[in-house]
């Protein structure tokens, strides 16, 4: 399925990004279901979600499982926290995360996740923000991955949850 996705994408002359070359990936051929995770940004974030993201991915990838991070960084996003040689992170990105985007980079952002998915044989789908799931269930579309998000809010912004 994979050499068939690629074959269409040379048919369209369209070069697979860089930001999901696997040239430097590790194969564990001893590994078993493909987790991805996926969030904003972990450029040089400190953050508490950030940082439970990467200890998630490594926890799994230790167990076996492999793992691909997916952020909305740019190609040379460094992250804060170590990342554990066997995760795959995917800078899916096109613009800086949080800023405005055109439909148009939307789209190719759409296309990357996809292509992560498809590379990876992604099964299993966790994002940590909802403004992000539609994206990866869009990228989705036609696969058979599982979705889970994972959203942390305060219970004070919903005025219809009594305290």
């Amino acid at each position: 399925m994979l050499r068939q996705q690629q074959n269409q994408l040379q048919a369209r002359k369209m070069a697979i990004p860089r930001c999901c070359d696997l040239s430097n990936y590790r194969r564990n051929k001893k590994m078993t279901q493909a987790i991805m995770l996926g969030t904003i940004s972990l450029n040089n974030m400190a953050g508490g979600l950030e940082k439970n993201i990467i200890i998630l991915a490594n926890h799994l990838a230790n167990k076996g499982h492999r793992v691909v991070l997916v952020s909305l960084d740019l190609e040379k996003a460094k992250p804060f926290f170590e990342i554990d040689e066997r995760v795959a992170w995917i800078r899916a990105g096109v613009s800086k995360p949080h800023a405005p985007v055109t439909f148009t980079e939307r789209l190719n952002v759409i296309r990357n996740i996809r292509l992560a998915m498809v590379q990876h044989d992604i099964h299993k789908v966790v994002v940590f923000t909802h403004g992000l799931l539609a994206r990866f269930l869009i990228a989705g579309l036609g696969l058979k991955i599982s979705f889970i998000c994972s959203e942390r809010n305060a219970l004070a912004m919903y005025n219809f949850i009594r305290q």
